[in-house]
């Protein structure tokens, strides 16, 4: 920002700079991570310790994992609550570190009753920390749950069904899913539906031939039994679904902590399933334990037509303040896509709490076409001692500048045409 001040007849000119405390890296790698906890009753029964290691560090970890789905069988006896305190002490460090769903596996029901499910992991119990449910069947219940979240600009669906789905609860999947599913990416979460040697079982051939081939599900991942298996099918529009089966309990103290990290990336359009344990800190590589899976991600759904391309900036608050409408600069790289003189740069604040992007004004200060510019931005909010996202679009050839250093400084005036008569003299003595 250059500013002019006249002192005692002296012309001087201030150049006042805001300092970014961590400069972002401006193109990185869209990844987005979800990590599925398969079948812990073993943990919730006898081994508390080793539930929580798991979302403990999921925790630690929480600036790289973007979702947690529990893939039912919380508990091993569904009437015993003392298992349910255990489940519910572990799950509840994700509260307000890491969106989260979880689903009831046939160990959660007694006698097909879900009073323990609810009581602990109900909709009145989780609904307002644990994810915004988009759709969700029944009254004030949670065994069935379709759950919307944005990262890296694109839009995922998660469909949680309890353990075997009846008819009318598919149907109901399949009414409330066409609702948000235009170009999204849509896991399936569930209990039973593959069996180790690839097969489906009964209720996964059910959750198959009546919802999951009939639209566009990139994974479905499944518990249950023991072991772990893979398949993958073409659904009605040609496009491959991917089927996972991830199940520890039968293991060494209930699995040792084994869950699954998937890995969506975007840059490269692939899908990664990992198996890992925090417990033992070690990754199971055999090919029945990791994939990597070519995959074709959908358009991204951040609203922004014209505007072909996106990169996400992170910016990092370290004073521990939390920084309202604050100016900082971006160094450009010029990209092939963008327009020589950076004509086509937009850019918009992420509003974590409503998903919302919200367009913000910037200034570019310098530049050479077709080789770097120097941009100053407005970022309405950067929380204390946490991160902050802007999204940097580009890729639109008709667009014309936008850039305005005025919305973006308080005081401005580049003195581009040689006007002063903005300002006044200040005789100081």
């Amino acid at each position: 920002m250059r500013v002019f001040k006249l002192f005692g007849g002296r012309l001087r000119a201030t150049f006042l700079f805001l300092v970014l405390a961590i400069l972002p890296a401006l193109v990185h790698a869209e990844i987005v991570k979800i990590v599925a906890l398969p079948d812990t009753q073993v943990y919730a029964q006898n081994y508390p310790e080793i539930f929580d290691n798991q979302t403990l560090w999921i925790v630690d970890n929480k600036d790289s994992i973007d979702f947690v789905v529990h893939l039912g069988d919380i508990v091993e006896v569904a009437d015993n609550e003392t298992q349910w305190q255990n489940a519910n002490h572990s799950m509840s460090y994700l509260n307000g570190n890491v969106k989260w769903v979880a689903l009831p596996g046939n160990h959660d029901f007694k006698d097909s009753d879900n009073y323990w499910f609810d009581k602990y992991f109900g909709y009145q119990v989780n609904f307002s920390w644990v994810v915004s449910h988009y759709g969700i069947y029944g009254d004030n219940e949670a065994e069935n749950t379709i759950s919307v979240f944005y990262a890296e600009g694109y839009k995922f669906v998660v469909v949680a069904l309890q353990y075997c789905p009846t008819g009318d609860i598919l149907q109901w999947a399949n009414n409330t899913l066409s609702q948000y599913e235009e170009n999204a990416v849509i896991i399936v979460a569930t209990h039973s539906y593959l069996n180790t040697d690839g097969t489906r079982t009964g209720c996964g051939d059910t959750i198959w031939n009546n919802f999951v081939k009939y639209h566009n599900v990139s994974l479905v991942i499944c518990g249950h039994v023991p072991g772990e298996g893979f398949r993958q099918d073409e659904n009605v529009y040609g496009y491959t679904v991917y089927q996972r089966l991830a199940d520890y309990q039968s293991q060494e103290n209930g699995g040792n902590g084994k869950l699954q990290i998937i890995t969506f990336d975007f840059s490269n359009e692939k899908l990664k399933i990992e198996t890992y344990s925090p417990y033992t800190d070690s990754y199971e590589t055999d090919s029945d334990s990791y994939y990597e899976l070519t995959w074709e991600p959908p358009e991204p759904s951040y609203g922004t037509s014209n505007w072909q391309y996106r990169r996400a900036i992170t910016i990092t608050e370290q004073s521990g303040s939390t920084l309202t409408d604050y100016q900082l600069a971006i160094n450009v790289t010029y990209d092939s896509d963008m327009q020589p003189d950076f004509d086509d740069l937009r850019f918009k604040w992420l509003n974590e709490s409503s998903n919302e992007e919200i367009e913000i004004p910037y200034w570019i200060e310098s530049k050479v076409d077709s080789n770097w510019a120097y941009v100053w931005i407005k970022v309405p909010e950067i929380p204390a001692n946490d991160n902050a996202t802007v999204y940097m679009y580009y890729g639109n050839p008709t667009a014309t500048s936008a850039s305005n250093g005025t919305a973006v400084f308080e005081f401005f005036d580049g003195f581009e045409d040689g006007d002063v008569s903005d300002w006044s003299v200040d005789n100081q003595q």
